[in-house]
């Protein structure tokens, strides 16, 4: 379920929109602990697992309201969205294609890469609180940073369940964004099972979290199951048998 292979927790539901409901209200009465994940492609279990319930957001809705609106589910795999949405002549997700994760992780940490952020494409977002109740927010009524959004600071916050994204007709969308793939894949570890970038650039200097990492010899480092990449060195894999501690 995660894409960092380590023992994942053994407690776990998954769930649609009304599911998810159904599911914060019944660990609300029971007193239950519980986390909403959604891909889990952001996750580290610990070995010992987690002593409550695990709720998987898989809400994969995909719906074309407008011209140039997407509105997808929060459990969307984020990478899908963007190969669509170029093969379909729009541009502003094209960098997405090489981005694990979902909808909702993604726009929740405001995931981007090569000068481009999620954020930059955000029309609304739907959101479900602790208690069940259902919210739009407008992007004028959200902030977002490098690798931040204000979703962070909504402490009764349960879960994004879905985004409406606003892009641009393009007709070199597809050529592009097949262009930046290539890119990635010769200087990324895309078709290894990670969980992506590990670190986020540090501020103050020009060199990458990458960078920084390689020159403390680092890249290649293994410790039990855990391996730095050594295409690139911000990346880490889980092998088989990898745990938390790794």
């Amino acid at each position: 379920m995660i894409t960092l292979v380590t023992a994942p927790p053994e407690k776990k539901l998954f769930s649609d929109h009304h599911q998810l409901a159904s599911a914060l209200s019944h660990c609300n009465e029971q007193s239950i602990r519980y986390i909403v994940i959604g891909k889990g492609s952001n996750c580290l279990f610990d070995d010992l697992g987690f002593d409550g319930c695990v709720i998987r957001n898989s809400i994969v809705l995909l719906e074309r309201n407008e011209p140039c609106l997407y509105k997808a589910g929060s459990g969307y795999p984020f990478n899908r969205l963007g190969l669509q949405t170029a093969n379909e002549g729009f541009s502003g997700l094209g960098f997405a294609a090489g981005i694990q994760g979902t909808v909702g992780g993604a726009t929740y940490m405001n995931a981007g890469t090569n000068g481009q952020e999620t954020a930059d494409a955000v029309e609304s977002v739907e959101i479900m609180m602790r208690e069940g109740e259902c919210m739009i927010l407008n992007r004028s009524e959200l902030d977002f940073g490098y690798r931040w959004s204000s979703f962070r600071n909504m402490k009764e916050l349960a879960a994004i369940t879905a985004v409406t994204f606003k892009l641009k007709v393009s007709e070199s969308a597809r050529k592009n964004q097949q262009e930046y793939l290539e890119r990635r894949r010769c200087s990324q570890p895309l078709e290894e099972t990670s969980a992506g970038s590990v670190f986020r650039n540090p501020e103050g200097t020009d060199l990458s979290a990458a960078q920084l990492i390689e020159r403390a010899g680092l890249k290649g480092c293994r410790v039990g199951g855990a391996v730095i990449s050594e295409k690139h060195a911000n990346f880490w894999r889980g092998c088989r048998m990898c745990g938390s501690l790794d």
